[in-house]
């Protein structure tokens, strides 16, 4: 698959194993069947030689019988009871997190399995924990910390903390990776992105999930992500499951995490038609381009305890009608995203809130705001919108993250008001940014003369280039030819008069 990717030239940067690659009877074992995966460090090994991180499945349950559960119950960290209303065939029990030996151990295990093949994070599954039963019985259930019945919602903290201190323990070089099912208050700690679960493919349900996005990012923890085209449901060959999974992808290009996933027919890109295919890299594409604006949003909300979901309410709160709009946006604090959750849509109505001007970020045209129009929202068109003042950097296109380009950045000036902006950087793995190894960039636009400046970086970092080529253009207009800039130690301005 990964290879596919590279040969199509589609961007990439991670695929991830499911569940199930254990052997039958042997949940929890931390296993891999060696019949299907017979070199998983050489298999792991081949991916990133592509540049292609790879993610595996791993649960807290046990099969009774396994090893890993009879560890866990000498340390007094296995739940007693099965749930066989769960899972019936295998009578799985739960490891207990909030003991701190349950966590130390059930990380022990990955750790010496998985853990030595290579893997780049922990894909947590059903870190509820999913014990099922009636509220009755969850009541009885008695943990480290307590009754069920006072505690039990915490269970997604207390898993994530202990993999991420395990992480940080035995890959001190690495970033720790967590992407998990469930959460609770507090869980931005452990560098954990959840995701909405199992979801059905159906317009309602993807309806539903900007305003779940945007109520779950409110809540303090800024890393969301859903499986895009739902998760039960929908054949690539099918043309309306095609338009919905395009709208769904859409928006996910716009989401903290941007991935796919579901159950039954295959979702890889070249399984659509070829004019689905086009929208599908278009977007993947721009998402990509968008990596030095969402880089730069992830150091605010890890300096600045910002997030990159933002209801309107959060930077338009003396705007009345902004605080009613449930399906509108702002990704970072310049974009505004209107994602189309209408079948057979070629308009959708967009209000634009706040004061000023705003700029479609396809054709640069201005509006003012305080209005409702009718926005272009073919199937190719996702309907997105600039904050004037807004300095937006667009990298080159890459095939990913990592992969470093002699291209220049675009800078893209939305006229309508000063403003500025500070781009991030940093050496993209390590905890070398927590020790000051970072640096930033600040861009400075005056309205009144039509000029930007750029400054050089403040700060450094290992591998930090000094020189950065860019092209300046007015996003009021389209097809700018733009002017090419070089900035290095000192500040540099570039003049664009009719940008005024």
């Amino acid at each position: 698959m990964a290879a596919r990717y590279r040969s199509m030239n589609v961007p990439l940067d991670a695929v991830v194993q499911d569940w199930q690659y254990w052997l039958p009877g042997q949940w929890g074992s931390h296993e891999v069947d060696a019949a299907r995966f017979p070199d998983p460090k050489r298999m792991l090994d081949t991916l990133h030689a592509q540049n292609v991180h790879a993610i595996v499945s791993v649960w807290p349950r046990f099969d009774p019988g396994t090893g890993n559960a009879a560890e866990l119950e000498r340390a007094g960290a296995l739940f007693p009871k099965t749930y066989d209303n769960v899972y019936p065939a295998g009578q799985g029990r739960w490891y207990d997190a909030y003991a701190p030996a349950g966590r130390k151990t059930y990380w022990d295990q990955i750790g010496r399995t998985l853990g030595r093949h290579g893997w780049d994070g922990w894909w947590l599954d059903g870190s509820e924990a999913e014990l099922g039963g009636n509220w009755g019985e969850l009541r009885e259930v008695r943990t480290a910390a307590g009754p069920g019945a006072e505690v039990l919602n915490a269970y997604p903290l207390l898993h994530t903390t202990g993999v991420y201190e395990g992480s940080r323990k035995d890959a001190p070089g690495k970033r720790p990776f967590i992407l998990t099912r469930s959460a609770y208050s507090g869980q931005q700690r452990n560098a954990a992105i959840t995701w909405s679960g199992d979801t059905a493919a159906t317009w309602d349900v993807f309806r539903a999930h900007i305003p779940a996005a945007l109520n779950f990012t409110l809540s303090g923890i800024p890393y969301w992500s859903a499986d895009i085209g739902g998760f039960f449901g929908g054949k690539p060959t099918d043309p309306e499951y095609a338009e919905l999974y395009t709208r769904w992808y859409q928006f996910g290009a716009f989401n903290p995490m941007f991935r796919v996933h579901g159950t039954g027919a295959g979702k890889e890109i070249w399984q659509f038609d070829e004019a689905t295919q086009k929208i599908l890299r278009r977007y993947t594409e721009l998402r990509y381009r968008l990596l030095p604006y969402i880089y730069s949003a992830s150091a605010d909300v890890t300096n600045r305890h910002g997030t990159m979901m933002r209801a309107l309410m959060m930077d338009f709160r003396a705007d009345r009608q902004a605080l009613t709009v449930p399906d509108q946006y702002m990704f970072g604090k310049a974009i505004m995203v209107a994602p189309v959750t209408q079948a057979r849509a070629d308009v959708r109505t967009v209000y634009l809130p706040g004061s000023g001007a705003w700029f479609d970020f396809w054709s640069g045209q201005r509006h003012e705001a305080g209005k409702v129009i009718a926005a272009r929202a073919d199937i190719a068109t996702l309907p997105l919108f600039v904050r004037g003042g807004s300095i937006l950097p667009l990298g080159p296109v890459v095939q990913h993250a990592g992969q470093k380009s002699s291209e220049p950045i675009e800078v893209r000036v939305y006229p309508g008001a000063d403003g500025s902006y500070e781009l991030y950087d940093d050496a993209g793995d390590g905890h070398g940014y927590l020790r000051g190894e970072s640096a930033t960039r600040r861009f400075t636009w005056r309205q009144a003369g039509g000029r930007l400046t750029i400054g050089p970086w403040q700060g450094s970092f290992p591998g930090l280039a000094a020189r950065q080529a860019f092209l300046v253009r007015c996003g009021a207009i389209a097809g700018d030819a733009g002017v090419r800039v070089v900035a290095d130690t000192v500040a540099v301005s570039v003049t664009l008069p009719e940008c005024r």
